[in-house]
């Protein structure tokens, strides 16, 4: 469901029964919500060892998906429910990320930019390893790379360093900001679920505020992806967002992540090219002060866009079939490839009837083809599928955000200086599933109507 409120509404009253055992749904909370919040308290304590321990790794990716699985059927009342997602994420808070270490270059890149705008992109980390002006240089992942981000999120960079600068807690700073963008859009949801009529309906809520994702992304790992996704979602899902103002939000989630701006086509037929024009013209005023201090925004951008490439389905599906057949395609070749599959099941959808599917189902699906397609796909940039798979409830994408957690199993081999090694078997394991659940919940059902 697109909007905050349904077309039909019941008195609260009114609210059905969801069909479930009382006693089941205190089993699962007393299992599921415990289990993630422990899971949490674990990552917080000793963070090190688990990254650097294959076994202890691999109990820590079970724990998640086994409580998250089970923290999903939850089906409490609402206000409770958001109490008890909070809790848990409170067990998360207090840690520092070891999943990852983007944060350091988060950092670095608002400690520079507080001396200039221009210096993120126009000179590389490993430049100031040693110099009194980035204290985090010599922290920041590959060195020799310049900025890849858009200076929306520089912007939100210079907040945490100019408070590092000031008391010596930026990581705390950081980490507050991001958790405070994922609050707002766990509150969102549950405000949205609120007005709705029935207690089916609340199930999404339930099956975003208790994945494991945005509490090990966000709370563990402090990634930035979920300002975009905020961004995203409140701007098509709230029903009085304005054209113009659903241009803006587009724009600041074009910040985080340039390829949602192809979502503006989504829309209806009639709003889609002066969202287009209004979203790419607000993205580029907010580019104006770092383009006139002579940034070169795109350098890093597309030194990563030119040499990165992991965990892709099609991707490395592409590159397998070629290497097997000796024909021996270069990457760009295949990124070339894989845009064009995005890019034609993107005006699939695009062009599929309104009454067919709804806009959000129309974004999930968008969404879903992408990170198929795209030659990267770590595990945060599947949050910005998750809040779309809640939205429609599909059991698959829901499955594929967690699943993904999974390529976190090459970190001790990482850890130990042994390279970067991608597991295939989670991807196999996708695959297959995704099969199944696309002919059971699209082939089976369309039978259904058409035989009905």
């Amino acid at each position: 469901m697109a909007n905050f409120l349904p077309i039909k509404t019941e008195a609260p009253n009114e609210r059905k029964p969801d069909g479930r055992s009382p006693l089941r749904n205190r089993i699962l909370t007393l299992i599921g919500a415990p289990g993630l919040a422990a899971m949490g308290i674990w990552h917080c304590l000793a963070g090190n060892e688990i990254v650097r321990d294959g076994q202890v790794l691999t109990a820590f990716l079970l724990g998640l998906t086994v409580f998250g699985i089970l923290g999903s059927r939850i089906r409490v009342g609402l206000a409770f429910g958001l109490v008890l997602a909070i809790l848990v994420r409170l067990c998360w808070c207090f840690n520092s990320p070891v999943f990852s270490d983007d944060h350091f270059r988060y950092l670095h890149e608002g400690q520079v930019g507080l001396i200039d705008l221009s210096l993120p992109y126009n000179q590389a980390p490993a430049t100031f390893v040693g110099s009194d002006r980035s204290s985090w240089a010599e922290r920041v992942n590959h060195p020799q790379i310049s900025s890849a981000y858009l200076p929306g999120l520089q912007y939100l960079f210079l907040g945490p360093a100019a408070v590092h600068r000031a008391t010596g807690y930026g990581q705390a700073a950081l980490r507050l900001v991001f958790v405070s963008f994922e609050l707002g859009l766990l509150l969102f949801f549950w405000l949205r679920w609120r007005r709705n009529s029935t207690q089916s309906d609340d199930v999404g809520f339930f099956l975003y505020a208790f994945h494991p994702l945005p509490l090990l992304e966000v709370y563990g790992n402090s990634h930035s992806d979920i300002v975009g996704v905020l961004f995203l979602v409140v701007g098509f899902t709230a029903a009085s967002t304005t054209l113009l103002g659903r241009a803006s939000l587009l724009a600041l989630a074009t910040h985080i992540k340039p390829f949602v701006l192809a979502f503006a086509l989504l829309v209806r037929r009639e709003d889609r090219v002066k969202l287009l024009g209004a979203a790419a013209a607000i993205g580029l005023l907010g580019c104006v002060p770092h383009l006139i201090s002579g940034s070169r925004i795109w350098d890093g951008f597309l030194a990563y866009v030119n040499n990165w490439h992991a965990f892709g389905v099609v991707f490395d599906g592409v590159l397998g079939a070629s290497n097997a057949l000796s024909m021996e395609l270069e990457p760009n070749s295949i990124r070339l490839v894989c845009g064009v599959g995005w890019a034609i099941s993107l005006f699939a959808i695009a062009t599929r009837p309104g009454d067919a599917w709804s806009k959000t189902q129309k974004i999930y699906w968008a969404m879903f083809a992408f990170w198929l397609f795209a030659p990267t796909v770590h595990p945060w940039y599947l949050l910005w599928l998750l809040p779309w798979a809640c939205l429609v409830r599909n059991q698959f994408g829901w499955l594929f955000a967690l699943l993904w957690l999974w390529h976190y199993q090459v970190l001790p081999d990482f850890h130990a200086g042994n390279g970067w090694k991608e597991p295939i078997w989670p991807r196999l394991v996708l695959l297959g599933l995704g099969i199944i659940m696309a002919y059971f919940g699209i082939f089976r059902r369309t039978k259904r109507s058409v035989s009905g």
